[in-house]
This record gives C-alpha cells, sequence and structure tokens, in this order.
C-alpha cells in the first residue's frame, strides 16, 4: 500500500498496527481502503486507528472505517 500506491485500487486493513507515520512512494488519491478495527482492541487502540486514518485521507485515500465494540 505504502511503497507501491499504484499496484491497487483497494485495499482491506484489519486491525492494522502501524506506530511509525510511513513514507508514501507515489499518491493515495483515490484509492479506496477500508479499516476495520476494535474500539476495545488491546493490541491496536483506536488512537492509532484514527491517527492512519488522518494520514491516508491527508494522502488523497477515500477511507472507510468500521468500528466494532470488540477488541
Amino acid at each position: 500500500v505504502f511503497a507501491e500506491p499504484g499496484l491497487f485500487d483497494a485495499a482491506a486493513l484489519m486491525h492494522p498496527l502501524i506506530p511509525f507515520e510511513p513514507q508514501v512512494q507515489g499518491s493515495l488519491a483515490g484509492r479506496r481502503i477500508l479499516i476495520t478495527a476494535g474500539r476495545r482492541d488491546p493490541i491496536c487502540p483506536p488512537n492509532l486507528t484514527t491517527r492512519l486514518e488522518a494520514y491516508l485521507r491527508a494522502d488523497g485515500a477515500d477511507v472507510t472505517v468500521e468500528w466494532h465494540n470488540g477488541g
């Protein structure tokens, strides 16, 4: 997703744990990304998910986040 954004049109990130700010090689403009996340996830806390969402949106991705109450 970050190394070669042009290789995909859409991606699903399930409870992604990316505790750093990735360097995108290109642009995510027009790419659809689904993120699934749990409000009680002990491994990937909600604040990291919302940071990733904001980062992807800032690079032009069309992001959908589906939250559930589990972990």
